[in-house]
């Protein structure tokens, strides 16, 4: 039996923006019965099948990392810095800002995978 090395924070980005193209896309919650999530929800349930196991630390860890580039990406189309004390603050704020819809929250997760990507992480 093989063990699945950790996604990557980018891996968990892609992952994050594969599970709302598949299952929808949300506002003001973390996820809903029909399995739609925000982008912060999104990375959650990508990271269930991120091989990391039971370590709830690493998992922890690449989302908060995965939230930075979400983060950076945000302040980065919308110009202006997000409210938010922390980058998972940043992101949901950006998340239920109204001003992005489903295809938009794919696009944000994928620019903020490529910025991670480029980053090395």
């Amino acid at each position: 039996m093989t063990n699945t090395p950790p996604m990557t924070p980018s891996e968990l980005l892609t992952a994050a923006a594969d599970w709302i193209d598949s299952h929808g896309w949300l506002q003001g919650n973390f996820y809903d019965a029909d399995g739609r999530t925000c982008a912060i929800g999104a990375l959650h349930f990508a990271s269930r099948n991120g091989g990391y196991g039971r370590d709830g630390q690493a998992a922890h860890e690449a989302i908060t990392e995965a939230a930075g580039s979400l983060a950076q990406i945000a302040e980065d189309l919308s110009g202006k810095a997000i409210d938010g004390a922390t980058a998972q603050e940043k992101t949901i704020h950006w998340n239920n800002s109204g001003v992005i819809d489903r295809a938009d929250a794919v696009v944000w997760l994928q620019k903020a995978s490529a910025h991670a990507a480029e980053a090395g992480r």
